[in-house]
């Protein structure tokens, strides 16, 4: 179910405003930039995840087969990963859909779950609702690693000590999630199946506003647990700047620590640059989709011949020939009668 307005607005300000006491307070400490821009990417990610799924939903419908193929291997992995946070924390899980679109409620599939009588449910809560970034973000670092990839090597290890290693980070990520991705020869089927199965993990691995309903609800009615939960975050941050005298073990904690939150922020970034890419592309399937008859083939015909030239001969194509394409391809659809006269 989609969060209210007020209690969406209410949680979107939360994470900014936790964003803003991260970087007033933790001036000076390793993961300064990297715990502000955390929750950026998060309200980010949300947003996006909303408007892309919102887009689908409108425009494809919940039982078509495109609709089918995008979502449901993304949510599949998305919903175990709920569901195995929800056996390993402890809760009783009373009813679990893999996927189950629901046109009234926004959902693609659902965990249903009580908790125990204790002093956890928002910790509980908290770590089922982000439980898809590493359920979907291992398979999407496992995929990235076969491929010949660098993300987890990259990933781990970012450095984020000026604003401009943010930007570094972001260019860095973005050139190890998308190389092997180019040097995928897309004319062969396995190719392309590494290529979608890449993708619908990193659209998995996304959380959307319903993702953290029960999370803004614990943290309302279980303020202790939400206490318990900043001191343990809290003492996650000194550990990572101060390293404790653990049986010899504390570099190795503190490392663990920061590479947890490196991890999190390559996921985050990983799956926003996929809805960043993921926006033109519903656009123009899903203006497709409301082609109706003959009118669907002149575009196809057009977009099939054009994409298969780049797939065919890909030493001659550069990204200004591929923005053509694809502009041209937007104004097929968008202008079909044009091409129908």
């Amino acid at each position: 179910m989609r969060l209210s307005g007020l209690s969406f607005t209410g949680f979107i300000f939360t994470l900014l405003f936790l964003s803003i006491v991260f970087y007033n307070l933790l001036g000076g400490y390793k993961t300064h930039l990297l715990l502000t821009a955390l929750p950026l990417l998060l309200v980010s990610q949300i947003l996006l995840t909303d408007l892309v799924e919102g887009v689908i939903i409108k425009r494809a419908g919940l039982k078509s087969r495109w609709f089918v193929f995008l979502m449901a291997p993304g949510t599949i992995l998305h919903e175990l990963s709920h569901l195995l946070l929800v056996v390993v924390s402890g809760a009783r899980l009373h009813r679990v859909f893999f996927f189950k679109p629901n046109p009234h409620t926004g959902t693609l599939g659902f965990v249903q779950y009580s908790h125990p009588k204790d002093k956890l449910t928002f910790i509980r809560d908290l770590l089922i609702s982000i439980a898809p970034f590493f359920g979907c973000g291992l398979f999407l670092f496992a995929v990235n690693v076969f491929l010949g990839g660098r993300l987890l090597e990259v990933s781990a290890s970012l450095s984020l000590n000026q604003s401009q290693d943010v930007l570094d980070a972001f260019l860095k990520l973005s050139k190890a999630f998308i190389e092997p991705l180019i040097d995928l020869d897309l004319s062969r089927l396995d190719s392309l199946l590494v290529f979608y199965m890449q993708f619908v993990f990193a659209f998995g691995s996304a959380s959307s506003s319903a993702d953290f309903e029960n999370t803004i609800k614990s943290a309302l009615k279980h303020p202790l647990s939400l206490f318990m939960c900043g001191v343990l975050f809290s003492g996650l941050i000194y550990v990572s700047e101060y390293p404790p005298a653990f049986f010899g073990l504390g570099e190795e904690l503190a490392g663990l620590v920061l590479l947890i939150f490196n991890l999190l922020f390559a996921l985050l970034f990983a799956s926003q640059f996929v809805l960043f890419l993921s926006l033109p592309l519903v656009f123009v399937a899903a203006k497709y989709l409301e082609l109706k008859g003959r009118n669907k083939l002149i575009p196809f015909v057009f977009s099939f011949c054009s994409f298969t030239y780049l797939l065919v001969v890909p030493q001659q194509v550069d990204y200004f020939i591929i923005f053509l394409v694809f502009a041209a391809s937007t104004l097929t659809l968008r202008y079909r009668r044009l091409f129908l006269r």
